[in-house]
């Protein structure tokens, strides 16, 4: 027990206790955190001063109006009793943390809701001027509703409103208080992005710089995911909205069609990569030279999706591939003169006809199995509009046909009936003045039979039969100089070993394999081949030409060039020694009859020795027949 020090100067209101003072003091603080309507007054004598010491308190009284005297003795409390509010130190201190914890919740995450209680033990909130309500407030979630956007080639859209000024910008929403009065926090529903949209820019300039050094389709895909991270921010306004469209419908088109990039798409990407970076991170802040430069964006845009369009429809017109007559390098001109014709000559013109019926005979088996390969085709969509020109072409070759084989049969009813009036007096001539002669015995039955006993001529002595003019490219094939029609040619192009050993590998070459890298299928391509559409192209195969079926031994190792031929019905790949190919015009062909191998005739020169015209459609038909005919369509 602590006994109270000068009584007499205490009484009087001389004395002051410091700590006692200070105490008060805190009591006073505290009871700023107390609830209103849980805070009691606590009936204190104005004049008290609480004295604190290690273990007991003891109460003295200043002078003053009181029912106690002088002489009455003071009474001693161990404890003093505390006022009816009873605070929770453990929920206050959560609180607290989770208002610390509140500054540092991540940008992507959204902030929780400010728990319901008190730390204090009463249900009512304190309602001042700076502290926050505990109701919930009406609308403060925001709902995100993000449509997709469809699958574009190059769709169209609403074209964008390029404003005279910048875009308007919003006050931002002023953000609850914290329960301790703190500055105001972020509402619920907005995205803290400021910090984040410098680096998803860069992460999209490294990616665009990745494709503009190296065009593959995983580059276009890793650009394409860079742009979708910038949705949410290019949703903000009509232009970037505009530019993250474009850019997403350029870079689908890019990867749907890598055969067919155009130096006008690569231009628009790269100037609205340029575009959408700068009103990002300019706070989509437009200035004139910016307004001027998506106005031309968009001009440029409609152009180049008007010309997609007008290539769309060309692509699906019918492009016919100019068709050579498989009995071109067969007809003459006229009949002979059969009053001059010698026995040599009648037994030339006899041993033709059966050479005749077997070009026939094979053509119209060739046919034959084409006419199989589009009923078995008749089920495929797909190949509708190639079977309407397989149906064409078949209907033409088959009136060639025709009209060829009634020229020749009139040929040879006029000539036999010739032979049959003038008989005897060949088979004299032929025996009695001529080197090859054809005798007449009597056979046992008693009719004339005819015994061939004539020296064949000699044919190196035998006249060109036909001499006309040919536009042709002069080649060589391991050393031995060869012509080619130039009608025939489809593509000539220089080839690496690799990819030579390859093709020579499977068998067949295809305009995918021979085309670069940034340039479209048809470049390099001669005659019509040029404005077939690229899914046509793409499906072609070139058969390859063994070096044997030209007449030359082994597959040179130093071959450096490609030449690819057709005839409209058949397509062939040629190994030749070099791409440098010499195109000559009006070349003299002398066709001749009984060559060797697929040879149309041959070329004289003044110097050189003359050289051998391939018959592409001999050479081709040749190859098919041996059984290496692709899939109908290809």
């Amino acid at each position: 027990m602590i006994t109270n020090k000068d009584d007499e100067q205490k009484r009087q209101g001389l004395g002051l206790d410091v700590e006692a003072f200070e105490m008060q003091i805190d009591k006073e603080i505290d009871s700023l955190f107390v609830p209103g309507d849980s805070r009691q007054d606590v009936e204190e004598t104005s004049g008290a001063v609480h004295v604190v010491d290690d273990v007991d308190i003891q109460v003295v009284e200043a002078p003053g109006p009181s029912a106690e005297t002088e002489g009455t003795p003071k009474t001693a409390i161990e404890k003093p009793e505390t006022p009816g509010v009873a605070i929770n130190v453990e929920a206050f201190e959560m609180q607290i943390d989770k208002e610390i914890d509140s500054l540092f919740v991540p940008f992507e995450s959204e902030p929780q809701a400010v728990p319901d209680f008190s730390p204090l033990n009463s249900p009512a909130t304190v309602k001042k001027d700076g502290l926050a309500s505990s109701e919930p407030k009406p609308g403060g979630k925001e709902k995100k509703s993000e449509e997709p956007f469809g699958k574009l080639e190059m769709e169209a859209f609403p074209d964008p409103v390029v404003p005279e000024k910048g875009p308007s910008k919003e006050s931002p929403k002023k953000g609850a208080s914290s329960v301790l009065g703190g500055e105001p926090t972020t509402s619920a529903g907005a995205e803290p992005r400021s910090s984040e949209l410098p680096m998803l820019v860069e992460a999209f300039n490294i990616a665009y710089l990745s494709l503009d050094w190296e065009f593959t389709v995983e580059n276009v895909s890793k650009l394409r995911a860079a742009l979708e991270k910038l949705r949410v921010d290019c949703e903000k306004t009509r232009e970037t909205q505009f530019l993250f469209k474009l850019l997403r419908s350029l870079l689908h088109r890019l990867k749907t069609n890598t055969d067919s990039v155009q130096p006008e798409l690569i231009e628009i990407m790269r100037d609205a990569q340029e575009s959408l970076k700068t009103l990002l991170l300019s706070n989509n802040e437009m200035g004139t030279a910016e307004r001027e430069k998506l106005r031309s964006l968009v001009s440029r845009y409609r152009k180049l999706r008007d010309s997609f369009g007008e290539q769309k429809g060309r692509g699906q017109e019918a492009v016919r591939i100019p068709r050579v007559s498989p009995f071109e390098s067969l007809r003459n001109k006229g009949c002979p003169d059969w009053s001059s014709m010698n026995a040599d000559g009648w037994v030339c013109w006899l041993e033709s006809v059966p050479q005749l019926n077997g070009e026939l005979m094979r053509v119209l088996a060739g046919e034959e199995r084409t006419v199989r390969e589009i009923a078995s085709s008749l089920s495929k969509t797909g190949a509708m509009t190639n079977l309407n020109h397989r149906l064409e072409e078949l209907s033409s070759i088959l009136a060639d046909c025709v009209s060829f084989f009634r020229e020749k049969q009139a040929e040879w009813e006029e000539g036999i009936r010739w032979l049959k009036d003038h008989r005897q007096g060949i088979l004299q001539e032929g025996g009695d003045k001529r080197a090859g002669y054809i005798s007449v015995q009597e056979s046992p039955d008693g009719k004339d039979a005819v015994k061939a006993e004539w020296t064949a001529p000699d044919r190196e002595a035998d006249e060109a039969l036909v001499t006309k003019q040919e536009q042709v490219f002069f080649f060589s094939v391991g050393g031995k100089a060869f012509a080619i029609p130039a009608k025939h040619v489809v593509k000539i192009d220089k080839i690496r070993s690799k990819k030579l050993e390859k093709i020579l590998a499977k068998g067949f070459a295809t305009l995918k394999e021979l085309k670069s890298f940034y340039r479209s299928i048809r470049s390099g391509l001669l005659g019509a081949w040029h404005g077939l559409p690229s899914e046509v192209l793409s499906s072609y195969r070139f058969l390859t030409v063994p070096p044997q079926a030209m007449g030359v031994g082994e597959q040179p190792s130093n071959s450096t060039g490609i030449m690819l031929v057709s005839t409209g019905k058949g397509h062939g790949a040629i190994v030749v020694d070099s791409p440098a190919v010499v195109l000559h015009n009006d070349m003299p062909i002398q066709v001749k009859r009984g060559g060797v191998g697929p040879v149309l005739g041959t070329i004289d020169r003044d110097v050189d020795a003359p050289v051998e015209v391939i018959d592409v459609d001999a050479l081709l038909r040749d190859l098919h027949q041996d059984g290496n005919d692709p899939p109908f369509g290809e």
